[in-house]
């Protein structure tokens, strides 16, 4: 367990004023909301992420209305599955305002979602009214349900990315957005959101995987992590509950009279996963079956029925 709290020693930025005028060589900070520079360079890891994300904000910084088209791609073919993001400005098409890029760790749709609505707002100036149109359902059902009484504080720790639903309230809240999400139906052939759907595959080739550095989220608390270094954005309970079924089953296989199955484990000729899937299979509807029960004879006092498979 880790305290979120910042720290002198925690920041990303070790020294903010040499930084800022490293920045000041590419873009010109005046014309970004100090609101906006704080949550990009606080937020936002690793720092070849900050330009692109701070250009952007200047370019939107004259809205008080945007408009965003978002989606997210999720990529299981490789060892360590990556997610790419995207979204499109669509209020003003001659700007030509677009960002997309990749992340990792915890890997699902959702979240590939969750993280190119969170980069289109965290550009968004102040006070301004913002639409997001997307074809995730769950992102929509899950925003609608964030704040008191549908969702409590406890409810809250138990969703899945937490960490970052909690820092999408947080951009919110600093910024004083007005959000509203809007359905688009996926593969229907909209040329906005089929855009956005081709610009998150090509997010898949980043190599700057996108991390959140909650440590200044003051609603934050505390988080787990793993090996020291990735959070566990995941339901506690059910996350630790998990890392001790894992300990007994080592310690299960760790049994003397286990130990080919250990070693076959080990070098994988085991697939665990299939053997749960076959272990619970029934190819019937019912959940019992006589022609795959046990004994084909039963016996009682005084009386012994018989099980040919065709009673």
């Amino acid at each position: 367990m880790r305290n979120t709290r910042p720290s002198n020693t925690s920041s990303i930025l070790e020294d903010p004023i040499l930084y800022h005028s490293q920045l000041e060589q590419h873009i010109d900070l005046q014309n970004i909301h100090l609101l906006n520079q704080n949550l990009i360079l606080q937020l936002i890891t690793p720092n070849s992420l900050h330009i692109p994300l701070l250009k952007i904000t200047s370019s939107l910084s004259s809205y008080t209305n945007l408009e965003f088209y978002t989606d997210g791609s999720l990529n299981r073919d490789n060892d360590i599955p990556i997610m790419g993001y995207n979204w499109i400005f669509s209020s003003n098409f001659t700007d030509n305002i677009k960002h997309s890029g990749s992340c990792k760790e915890w890997p699902s749709s959702l979240k590939a979602e969750l993280v190119a609505i969170l980069t289109s707002l965290i550009v968004c100036p102040p006070d301004s009214n913002v639409h997001i149109y997307t074809d995730s359902a769950s992102c929509i059902a899950t925003f609608n349900m964030l704040y008191p009484p549908k969702l409590t504080a406890r409810h809250f720790q138990k969703l899945n990315n937490c960490a970052l639903w909690n820092t999408l309230k947080h951009i919110i809240n600093v910024l004083k957005l007005k959000i509203s999400l809007f359905k688009v139906k996926a593969n229907s052939g909209h040329p906005l959101n089929d855009a956005a759907d081709l610009l998150a595959k090509e997010g898949l080739l980043s190599k700057d995987f996108l991390q959140i550095n909650i440590r200044h989220i003051t609603t934050q608390a505390c988080h787990l992590t793993f090996n020291d270094s990735i959070i566990i954005d995941r339901n506690i309970r059910k996350s630790v509950k998990r890392i001790i079924n894992f300990q007994y089953f080592e310690q299960h296989l760790s049994h003397q009279n286990l130990h080919k199955i250990k070693d076959y484990s080990l070098e994988n000729i085991i697939d665990w996963e299939f053997s749960q899937l076959w272990f619970k299979y029934n190819p019937f509807t019912k959940p019992t079956s006589k022609k795959y029960f046990k004994h084909n004879y039963m016996t009682t006092f005084g009386n012994t029925e018989h099980y040919n498979g065709n009673n």
